[in-house]
């Protein structure tokens, strides 16, 4: 059991906020015990290890991703959804980007739960191409493809190398409207059959 005030939960905020600030890369456990007012073998009370807790801060990630993402959305539909979908992603790792980190580590195939929690932002992007009627293989390509152009887009844009001067604003809007043209006009000439 860990020391008294000291909660699993608390321990993974702290984690959350320390990755957030510094990065994945400059992440250690000793990081946290300080933060905590705890000694390092005291996690362990917690944790595996190092590998357990940046697990936890994954699903709390996609949980807060999934969170904003539902926010933002919130009584859209179709396009207008999904656009404010591609800005809520946007905006989510120009805040977040340390944390967002986590959400590039590989899955285990085995782990359930992060699994099911790393589904959860995609699934909500499968509603707004619902009403599409793509086959359900289709619509599992279009989801990909939204998903690595907006994360292509924003890893891009924090690594600062859209050296060319041009607004990385319009940039995205341009981005984001070629998707829904892209993907409706796809749906409408029903290629996807």
């Amino acid at each position: 059991m860990g020391r008294i005030g000291k909660s699993t939960d608390e321990i993974i905020e702290a984690a959350t906020q320390l990755i957030d600030q510094n990065g994945l890369n400059n992440f250690q456990l000793g990081d946290v015990a300080k933060k905590m007012n705890m000694k390092s073998p005291s996690l362990y009370n917690h944790f595996d290890g190092l590998k357990d807790l940046i697990r936890a801060v994954q699903i709390k990630t996609n949980e807060m991703l999934f969170e904003k993402l539902q926010l933002d959305t919130q009584g859209l539909e179709g396009k207008d959804g999904f656009r404010k979908l591609c800005f809520a992603y946007r905006d989510f790792y120009q805040e977040h980007s340390g944390i967002y980190e986590t959400m590039t580590i590989p899955i285990d195939k085995n782990d359930k739960e992060l699994k099911r929690v790393t589904l959860k932002p995609v699934r909500l992007l499968t509603k707004f191409l619902s009403t599409l009627n793509m086959r359900e293989e289709f619509s599992i390509h279009m989801v990909r493809f939204v998903r690595s152009s907006i994360h292509g887009f924003v890893d891009l844009e924090e690594q600062e190398n859209l050296v060319i001067q041009v607004d990385a604003e319009q940039s995205f809007n341009i981005l984001v409207d070629m998707l829904i043209d892209g993907i409706w006009r796809k749906s409408e000439l029903k290629c996807n059959k």
